[in-house]
C-alpha cells in the first residue's frame, strides 16, 4: 500500500524529484559545525569549573555530611520519579497518567554515597502556565517548600525534560515561578535534566546550545547541570555525580545554603492555614447541599430517569477522567489529550 502510494506519487510529478539547494546544505553543515564548537567549548568550561571547585574540597572545604535538596520544575518533569532515583528507593508517588499526581510538597530521607539526603519534591506547575494562571494555592505550596528543609535547601534542582520544546512560553514559565523565591536561588540551583534517554547520540551540551531558552537558564544557573537517565534506576554512576556535582557547587558558594525567610514563612503558614478552614466551610456548605438535594430528589414523584450531562473545559483538565467517574466505567479515551500534551510539549523530529 505505501509503495503503491509512492509510485503514485512519482507518476503524478512525472518522475521529478525534490531539489536541494547546495547552498543551503553547506549553510546547515557550518551551523551545525558552529553548534558543535560551541558545545565543546561549554564542555571544558563546565570541566575546568569542576576541577577548581574540587581543589577547593581538597584543600579543606568538607561539604556538610546531611545534603538538604529541593526539587521545583512543571508538573510533567518527572520529579518524583527522579527524586527515588537520587534515594535509591520508592518514596514519592509516580503517575504515569498526563494527570499531575504531586499536589503538596513531599518531603524523605536516605543514605547515598555515605551522605544523609534530605529530597523535598514540591508540586509541578503547568509548563506553559504564567505565575499569573497558576492558583493561589499552587504558588503557596511551591513558595512553601523550601520551608520544609530548615535551615534552607543546600541544593535546588531545577528539573526540566529532554524532551521538552523550550519555547517563549515554557521559558517564562520558568522564569515567573522561580521568581517565588528570592533572586539568591539561582546561585543554589543545578538544573537536572530528566529522560536521558532522548539525548541519543547527542551530547547535552549540544542540546542546551541548539536553544537559546536553556542557554539562559542553564547560564543562570551557573553552568550547572546534569542528565538523569530515568529508564534506568540500577545506574548508580548518575546519581554518585550529581551528588558531586550538589557538593562542588556547595564549596562554590559563600552561603551554605538558601536561607529561608522565617517571617515569609510566617505569612505563608497563616496563608495556608486560612485557605485551608475556608476549604473546610465550603466543603460543609456542599455536603449540606447535596443532602437537602437528596431528599428533595428523593420526596419527587417522578424523579428524572434519562439526565443529559456535558463536560466542557481547556484539554489536560481531566474531562475524560471525570467522565469515566461518573459512568463508573471506561467510556473516554485520553489518548487524545496525552496524544496533544506530547505534541506542545516535545521537539519536532
Amino acid at each position: 500500500m505505501l509503495l503503491e502510494k509512492i509510485e503514485a506519487m512519482i507518476e503524478q510529478n512525472r518522475g521529478r524529484h525534490c531539489s536541494v539547494d547546495e547552498s543551503d546544505g553547506n549553510a546547515l553543515r557550518e551551523r551545525l559545525k558552529d553548534l558543535v564548537k560551541k558545545a565543546s567549548k561549554r564542555f571544558d568550561e563546565v570541566q575546568k569549573q569542576r576541577r577548581n571547585l574540587k581543589l577547593q574540597i581538597e584543600g579543606g572545604k568538607v561539604p556538610p555530611n546531611h545534603l538538604r535538596i529541593l526539587m521545583i520544575g512543571d508538573s510533567w518533569a518527572a520529579k518524583s520519579s527522579a527524586g527515588n532515583i537520587i534515594l535509591g528507593k520508592n518514596e514519592f508517588g509516580v503517575n504515569e497518567s498526563v494527570r499531575r499526581k504531586t499536589t503538596v510538597s513531599e518531603i524523605s530521607h536516605s543514605v547515598v554515597e555515605g551522605r544523609r539526603l534530605t529530597v523535598v519534591d514540591s508540586p509541578g506547575w503547568f509548563f506553559i502556565h504564567t505565575l499569573q494562571d497558576t492558583s493561589e494555592m499552587d504558588k503557596l505550596e511551591i513558595e512553601n517548600s523550601v520551608n520544609l528543609c530548615p535551615p534552607g535547601p543546600h541544593a535546588v534542582l531545577l528539573v526540566i525534560p529532554l524532551m521538552v520544546n523550550m519555547d517563549p512560553s515554557y521559558l517564562r514559565s520558568v522564569q515567573d515561578h522561580m521568581s517565588l523565591f528570592r533572586e539568591e536561588i539561582w546561585k543554589h540551583t543545578l538544573v537536572l535534566f530528566t529522560f536521558g534517554d532522548w539525548l541519543g547520540v547527542k551530547t547535552v551540551e549540544e542540546y542546551i546550545e541548539s536553544d537559546e531558552g536553556l542557554q539562559w537558564i542553564v547560564n543562570k544557573c551557573g553552568n550547572r547541570y546534569h542528565v538523569l537517565n530515568n529508564k534506568d534506576h540500577s545506574d548508580k554512576t548518575q546519581v554518585k555525580e550529581l551528588i558531586e556535582k550538589i557538593e562542588e557547587m556547595w564549596a562554590g558558594n559563600e552561603d551554605p545554603h538558601y536561607e529561608v525567610d522565617l517571617d515569609r514563612a510566617a505569612q505563608i503558614e497563616a496563608k495556608m492555614e486560612a485557605a485551608d478552614k475556608k476549604a473546610r466551610r465550603l466543603k460543609k456548605i456542599n455536603e449540606t447541599q447535596s443532602r437537602v438535594l437528596k431528599e428533595v430528589y428523593e420526596a419527587e414523584r417522578d424523579p428524572v430517569t434519562d439526565i443529559r450531562i456535558v463536560l466542557v473545559g481547556q484539554k489536560c483538565s481531566g474531562k475524560s477522567s471525570a467522565g469515566n467517574l461518573i459512568l463508573f466505567k471506561r467510556k473516554f479515551n485520553r489518548t487524545f489529550d496525552k496524544a496533544w500534551l506530547e505534541k506542545v510539549n516535545h521537539h519536532d523530529d
